[in-house]
């Protein structure tokens, strides 16, 4: 089983994780705002259902930046930049960001929309970055760490 087909299966299970969570837990909006965006502390079920989003994430955002490294190994130029990443590896990404984008609109509510769209539309514009972003000077674990560290700030950005 390759990667993309291993993705689309943790994202039928995250779904069914969600759709799951929705009929037998009672959820406000902000309550499924913060499971979406941002970081909760209690009740212990909601912080691990926050965190799991968090490291769908994060595994969203690896995946597409392995994908496009392997496939820019590939290539007779190996410094591919920013906007030829994305040119050559567009299709690629997109493969892991739509399912992510879809798991984020599954728990938008009515009353926090506007403010829903906003921060989608923020955590896609640093997804794209993220994952197109060349660090050839960085050693793996040190782009695994920044996207980590990047993702992390962000949740943390809009818990406050």
């Amino acid at each position: 089983m390759n990667k993309r087909q291993s993705f689309f299966i943790y994202t039928a299970i995250t779904i069914l994780i969600l759709i799951l969570t929705r009929q037998n837990l009672t959820l406000d909006s902000s309550t499924m705002f913060h499971i979406n965006f941002a970081l909760i502390k209690s009740p212990l079920k909601l912080a691990l259902l926050s965190v799991y989003l968090f490291i769908f994430d994060y595994a969203s955002l690896i995946l597409a930046r392995n994908e496009g490294e392997e496939l820019a190994s590939l290539l007779i130029s190996r410094q591919v930049y920013f906007i030829k990443r994305w040119q050559a590896f567009g299709k690629q990404f997109l493969i892991y960001l739509l399912p992510t984008l879809a798991i984020h609109l599954f728990l938008f509510d009515s009353q926090n929309l506007i403010i829903s769209w906003v921060i989608l539309t923020i955590f896609t514009i640093i997804w794209v970055i993220l994952a197109g972003l060349p660090l050839y000077k960085l050693s793996e674990h040190s782009k695994n760490a920044l996207i980590l560290i990047a993702l992390l700030c962000l949740r943390i950005l809009f818990t406050i």
